[in-house]
């Protein structure tokens, strides 16, 4: 087996050898720079390699003990060796090599990176797989990366405080009810780039794919009535997500639902969806049930969400940021730089943070249905002027009411796949004064910049920490128009 030298750090966190196997760059999962280990060599490409760590032979000297005991088979908290510190340079230098390597930048300008006020036990959201140990025993945790493999979730150092007692529970009656686990076929898996996202990756065998653990607020009349009262019970809400089940399936699911929220006093409601397309994608399409305590009167699966001393409806399977305090750290960043008059929200989920800053009156475009009903709530609740439409935005922005339409600014929060093609052309063609782009993916931020750079120069990027002890980072960026002052 090969022994590198890690030389530097890629954007998804894998240590890189300049030079290494066969005279190819590497990268290596599990190494950071200054790193001494002994690889083995996964993946072999024309132009580079792909490996694993398998002896760290010597510790760069600046790196820690990590604080999850998972941080070396685990794989998503891939700079838990990092001081904090060490970490937040990183990522600065993750976006400024992004914006000048591929946004063609020379000089990009950007702002000092804003730290997450928490950078441990910070997540409200957590999505579990479910998989059999080497004991036939049914257990929830991390997916290793292009593996069958799941890292036990014990330990975790992400989960919000009482969710791992959660996840025993959900252990030990899933092992109770005996329900078959999902295989996947990695074999066909989504390429890393996801463009083959969709492709078949799963072998049709199995019931129980995720179970999603989420913390939130549990609605009252008051909230349900006003965006300003924000409720003080505080809980979880369990989504299972599996494959589409039989009859007995589904019935003995339901009575695990049940026992949770028996024995589970901090669990407030349980769903159950499913998804037959034969991915790894944690989105279901088809709910089964949703069940809360029998005193609660209202949707088991609505929650309520805060976001600078605003609380937002949310169901309890759709988008929300997952890191709370650093949610308000962003949405205060995009505030900075929004502009009083009318707003265009593209992919806006739930109507957060678009609806923090409406001054006139706000149209909004997200793919989820349900993420739009409850953006049509949340604005009534505020009692802000805004009209939502529910669709893929590449293909209703191509509606004869977009066509005509004349946008002064436009806030865009993408998946990581970032901004259409056909978005950045309606861009272009409509000319908005300012656009307030939020990325949660440095390299499509700068590919999107630089197609919009025939017609807009970048303002400002700053980074927000979102996600400690990962290599993901979140950042907001001001484009204008040229020639357009900014007022």
């Amino acid at each position: 087996m090969p022994i590198f030298t890690i030389n530097a750090l890629s954007m998804d966190g894998r240590g890189i050898v300049r030079h290494g196997e066969n005279g190819k760059t590497t990268f290596v999962s599990g190494a950071l720079p200054g790193d001494r280990v002994e690889v083995t060599i996964t993946r072999e490409h024309r132009g580079y390699c792909e490996g694993r760590v398998t002896t760290l032979i010597e510790k760069a000297p600046d790196t820690i003990e990590p604080a999850c005991p998972h941080a070396h088979t685990c794989g998503g908290c891939s700079l838990q060796r990092l001081p904090y510190d060490a970490q937040l340079a990183a990522k600065e230098q993750f976006v400024l090599e992004a914006l000048t390597r591929i946004g063609k930048i020379a000089n990009p300008p950007l702002r000092p990176i804003v730290a997450s006020p928490d950078v441990l036990g910070y997540r409200n959201r957590v999505q579990l797989a479910f998989a059999r140990n080497e004991e036939g025993k049914i257990h929830l945790g991390m997916r290793m990366p292009q593996s069958h493999l799941v890292v036990p979730a014990k330990g975790c150092r992400l989960l919000a405080s009482g969710a791992e007692e959660i996840v025993q529970k959900v252990e030990e009656l899933a092992n109770r009810a005996d329900l078959s686990v999902y295989e996947p076929d990695f074999s066909k898996a989504p390429a890393r780039n996801g463009r083959n996202r969709g492709r078949a990756a799963g072998t049709k065998k199995g019931f129980l794919r995720f179970c999603q653990i989420r913390e939130g607020r549990v609605p009252d009349d008051a909230s349900l009535a006003s965006a300003r009262h924000i409720p003080e019970h505080q809980a979880f809400w369990l989504v299972f997500l599996t494959s589409p089940g039989s009859r007995l399936e589904r019935a003995a699911l339901a009575r695990v639902a049940t026992e949770i929220l028996l024995a589970c006093p901090t669990v407030h409601a349980v769903l159950h969806e499913e998804r037959a397309s034969e991915d790894m994608l944690v989105r279901g399409e088809r709910r089964i049930f949703a069940m809360a305590r029998p005193d609660f009167p209202l949707d088991p699966a609505l929650m309520v969400m805060p976001l600078c001393g605003t609380g937002f409806l949310v169901d309890a399977a759709d988008f929300f940021q997952v890191n709370t305090k650093a949610a308000d750290l962003l949405a205060q960043e995009a505030a900075n730089l929004v502009q009083k008059g009318p707003l265009f929200d593209l992919y806006c989920g739930v109507g957060a943070p678009g609806l923090l800053f409406g001054e006139g009156e706000i149209t909004g475009i997200e793919y989820s249905a349900s993420s739009i009903a409850m953006a049509k709530r949340n604005a009534a609740r505020m009692g802000q002027k805004a009209s939502y439409h529910a669709g893929d935005a590449a293909r209703i922005l191509q509606t004869a009411l977009f066509k005509s339409a004349k946008p002064v600014q436009v806030l865009c929060d993408p998946p990581r796949a970032g901004l259409d093609s056909r978005v950045v052309s309606w861009l272009l063609e409509k000319r908005p004064e300012h656009i307030i782009y939020i990325s949660c993916n440095p390299a499509t931020l700068a590919r999107d910049i630089l197609a919009l750079q025939k017609a807009y120069r970048l303002e400002q990027t700053t980074s927000v920490d979102m996600f400690p002890q990962t290599p993901h980072v979140e950042t907001v960026s001001l484009l204008t128009l040229e020639n357009c002052a900014r007022s």
